[in-house]
């Protein structure tokens, strides 16, 4: 595969969870191992390589490039470019500017179909650290915000990406020793802004016999109303749905605690990037919910996000 052909994959994470900035248990100083960028490459390498990776120039200095060029990295000016050249010799890509300099807008832009039918980038890997005071900055919640609009496949931490590579890519391994991750105890979460309930009626109409393999599903007050209503057209008798309140009424909170719980696995949520919300903070803080250390839910924000990871479920449900 030409450089030309391949598809285009953004990444970004905070410092915190990039190699050399991992502090060590009970120490202030920085450890020498490896973050959870880190991790994720030498866990897909052989996924990541078919595409042209975007990284932003920090990302890229802590987590690909060679440990003996960081320093000399480091040293650059933001403004003036740095090539091209991992540690990994496999992988095609490029450097982007700091993402608090520009490299996040630089994504975000790239999330859209550009000039001279410069291809869109569809999936993106933002792996933030909750604690980080960068995670307020616009960028970030404009980097969300336009992977809604693009409808792009938006992973915000590892469960969601490692499942992306495993078992959704074009180029995921046609055998894997990874066990497949679901289970009939598991839950989904189902929340749809007020322009996205069609959508997600459309999305529950299309996968609802994998989606009624799981222990429960779980949705705010007034998404639950239509996800009941188009179940019962499948299955009459179908009740194993958890209705929270809506989500300007506390609902987005109450899911929030279910996934610190680990009452929670799974949450579809399609996010209306073009209305405001009365709610925004609860939205917010769910999304930053499911960032936590340790908290191993899968995330989807957009329709072509949940697509994706349903049509990786009903190949390990159903198969042919």
């Amino acid at each position: 595969m030409t450089t030309n052909n391949r598809p285009l994959l953004g990444i970004v994470a905070s410092k915190s969870l990039r190699r050399n900035n991992v502090k060590a248990k009970g120490s202030s100083t920085v450890a020498e191992e490896d973050g959870t960028v880190d991790q994720f490459i030498a866990d897909h390498l052989e996924v990541l390589k078919n595409y042209r990776l975007l990284v932003t120039r920090g990302t890229y200095i802590d987590s690909f490039a060679e440990a003996s060029k960081r320093r000399e990295l480091e040293a650059v000016p933001g403004g003036m470019p740095i090539p091209w050249e991992p540690a990994f010799s496999e992988l095609d890509g490029e450097v982007l500017r700091h993402g608090k300099d520009g490299g996040l807008l630089e994504l975000s832009a790239r999330l859209l179909q550009g000039k001279n039918d410069r291809p869109a980038c569809g999936v993106i890997i933002f792996l933030m650290d909750p604690a980080d005071y960068e995670e307020q900055f616009p960028e970030n919640r404009q980097l969300i915000r336009m992977s809604s609009v693009a409808n792009a496949i938006l992973l915000m931490n590892y469960r969601s990406a490692s499942l992306w590579a495993n078992y959704e890519s074009e180029f995921r391994p046609k055998t894997t020793s990874v066990k497949p991750p679901y289970n009939n105890g598991e839950r989904v979460a189902l929340i749809a802004h007020n322009e996205k309930k069609i959508p997600m009626c459309k999305f529950v109409s299309k996968y609802h016999k994998s989606l009624m393999r799981f222990g429960s599903l779980i949705t705010t007050g007034t998404t639950g109303m239509y996800v009941l209503d188009f179940l019962k057209l499948f299955d009459p008798k179908f009740e194993t749905l958890d209705r929270q309140n809506s989500g300007p009424s506390g609902g987005d909170a109450e899911i929030s605690q279910l996934i610190l719980n680990g009452e929670c696995q799974h949450v579809c949520f399609f996010v209306d990037p073009m209305t405001a919300h009365p709610h925004e903070a609860d939205v917010s803080a769910l999304l930053r919910t499911c960032t936590f250390d340790g908290c191993e839910v899968n995330l989807r924000l957009t329709p072509n996000a949940a697509q994706s990871w349903m049509d990786s479920v009903a190949e390990v449900l159903f198969p042919s």
